[in-house]
């Protein structure tokens, strides 16, 4: 359970910082501070890296959640 929560506090982390860098520089920060386009400059990579380590955050909450459920007992 450990791991769970600080894999859970890891991508929250990065998906805040991801999501701080694209309110600070707009949607093609990666090119503002790197200088390269890996996504032609649309922000879709800019923007996967805030979702994605949102949406494992949240799946991660969720299973932190049912695997906290108490079990009956069989037997």
């Amino acid at each position: 359970m450990r791991t769970l929560g600080a894999a859970l506090y890891i991508l929250a982390a990065v998906s805040a910082v991801g999501f701080a860098m694209n309110l600070v520089f707009g949607p093609q920060w990666i090119e503002a501070l790197f200088g390269v386009e890996p996504d032609g400059g649309d922000g879709s990579l800019e923007a996967l890296l805030v979702l994605a380590p949102a949406v494992a955050a949240a799946g991660l909450t969720v299973a932190g959640f049912v695997l906290r459920r108490p079990r009956p007992e069989v037997g």
